[in-house]
Formats: C-alpha cells, sequence, structure tokens
C-alpha cells in the first residue's frame, strides 16, 4: 500500500521491480509519473482513487500481467470527462492500434 501521504509517484519509482504483485493507491494520490510501474511485470492489480488525475507516459508498460488484462490508455483517453465518476472495464477493448 501506498502511504497516505503520498501525493505523487515520481517517474520510474518502481520501474522494473519485477515481483511487486499488486499497487494500493489510497485516496489522495494525485499524479503516477512517467514509467512509474514500468517493467513491473508481475503486477496483477492496481485501483484508480478519486483522487488521480494524472497517469504518466508508460506509467505500467511492460508490466505483464497487468497488460494483458488492459490493452492501453492512449493519449488523451479521458480529456474533457470530468463527468464520469467510475466506470468498469467489463470487456476487451475492441480498438488495440498502436502509435
Amino acid at each position: 500500500m501506498i502511504p497516505s501521504t503520498v501525493v505523487n509517484i515520481s517517474c520510474k519509482a518502481f520501474e522494473d521491480f519485477r515481483v511487486l504483485k499488486e499497487v494500493v493507491l489510497v485516496e489522495g494520490v494525485r499524479s503516477i509519473g512517467d514509467d512509474a510501474f514500468w517493467g513491473c511485470r508481475s503486477l496483477e492489480s492496481t485501483n484508480i482513487p478519486s483522487t488521480l488525475v494524472e497517469i504518466g507516459w508508460n506509467a505500467f508498460d511492460h508490466s505483464s500481467p497487468l497488460n494483458e488484462k488492459l490493452n492501453g490508455i492512449y493519449s488523451k483517453a479521458m480529456c474533457d470527462t470530468s463527468s464520469i465518476t467510475t466506470q468498469p472495464i467489463t470487456t476487451s477493448p475492441a480498438h488495440t492500434d498502436q502509435f
């Protein structure tokens, strides 16, 4: 669990931490930096607190098996969506273009 005093997860904070299986982000976390969890190959689950407003570039890239469950969140995927509160992901995305 990320301590309640943490507001920002720094760039590359947990990069290549291959034994990390779960990330619990507490309310109050506002941002996840670029490559923060890059290469966390054992990462199976995480949550998104209501206070999170920014997820950096490649934040969860190469984090299999998490990436097997979610094919991608792309640039501006949630731009201007202030009315969204919660949206469960129940099926595989139909569109998985790569940049």
